[in-house]
């Protein structure tokens, strides 16, 4: 747990649809203000090398979810240049092509901004945890 959820610290995995973060607002799947709010904050620590997030579909979720999230990973990107750092994005898409956003379409899109895309949530983690422990090693 962290000591402040609204502050990262180290290799941090956030649950914005905890408690902490809905009370009095639309969960991320709905609404995604804090989900590109929080990409910029951690854009901007420059300790951050790497963002992981999932995307829902489905009824009741945002009608274009990656739509909401691309000028975020935009920015993110921006931000951490102007600093001579890159940021990867690792992505997973929960849904099907019979969602009304239509899962190709919202993988397709995530992939055509640079997103590592998996196919599933543990894919992503292990995406992660293999580029943290090579990263790493590295230092």
């Amino acid at each position: 747990m962290l000591e402040d959820a609204w502050r990262s610290c180290g290799h941090s995995l956030i649950d914005l649809g905890g408690d902490e973060f809905t009370r009095g607002q639309p969960h991320p799947m709905i609404d995604h203000r804090l989900r590109n709010e929080r990409m910029l904050q951690e854009a901007a620590d420059p300790e951050v090398a790497l963002i992981l997030f999932d995307v829902v579909l489905g009824h009741g979720a945002n009608p274009d979810p990656v739509g909401a999230m691309l000028p975020a990973i935009g920015d993110a990107r921006t931000t951490a240049g102007r600093s001579g750092r890159q940021i990867a994005f690792v992505g997973f898409v929960c849904g099907t092509e019979a969602d009304p956003q239509g899962l190709v379409r919202q993988s397709r899109a995530l992939q055509e901004e640079g997103v590592i895309l998996a196919t599933s949530n543990a894919q992503a983690a292990r995406t992660v945890a293999a580029m943290v422990s090579a990263h790493v090693q590295s230092d």
